[in-house]
Parts: structure tokens; C-alpha cells; sequence
């Protein structure tokens, strides 16, 4: 798994993520995905996982609800390519 984490300039209240893939090119598309949160950056909290699709549009993983974080990160469990490569074009909180 390839992991991106995020700090944010301050604790902030948020409802998930957008997701960019890497555009014009399938290889290292994030297929399978796992997001948590936390307060601190020592401990975490599993918000959602699941499967992206591999297109260049917007993708949004929505939370159960809203969540207040100072971080959060983003692992990349598996890719539409079949090897080791993950690549993201952008990935941004929605408020």
C-alpha cells in the first residue's frame, strides 16, 4: 500500500474527500482505497474504504457524517494496472 497523509493548518470540520486520478493514463489509477482521520497524527480512525473507478472526472468519498481533523490520510490498497504504482492528479477535502 502506497499512503499519502495530509496536515491540515488546523483543526478543521469536513464530509470527505475528492478525488482526482491520475489523468490520461491508466497505470497507477488507485482501484482500492482506505481514508482515516485523525486529531493528532499518532492515532487514527477508519472513515471509509472502498473502490474508485478509473476515469478522469471528479470522484467523491462521502463520510458517514462530518468529521473534525487536523489530518488525514489516504492509502492506496490496490491500482487498475496490476503493479506497485500509485499516482493521484488531486485530492482535497470537501467542507
Amino acid at each position: 500500500p502506497h499512503a499519502l497523509t495530509v496536515e491540515l493548518r488546523e483543526v478543521t470540520e469536513f464530509k470527505g474527500l475528492y478525488v482526482y486520478q491520475r489523468q490520461y493514463e491508466e497505470r497507477g489509477r488507485v482501484k482500492g482505497y482506505r481514508v482515516e482521520i485523525s486529531l493528532d497524527g499518532k492515532t487514527w480512525q477508519l472513515q471509509d474504504q472502498g473502490d474508485l473507478w478509473s476515469h478522469d472526472n471528479r470522484q467523491e468519498v462521502r463520510f458517514p457524517e462530518p468529521v473534525k481533523a487536523k489530518f488525514y490520510r489516504f492509502t492506496a490498497l490496490g491500482n487498475f494496472s496490476g503493479d506497485d504504482v500509485a499516482s493521484l492528479a488531486e485530492l482535497t477535502i470537501i467542507r
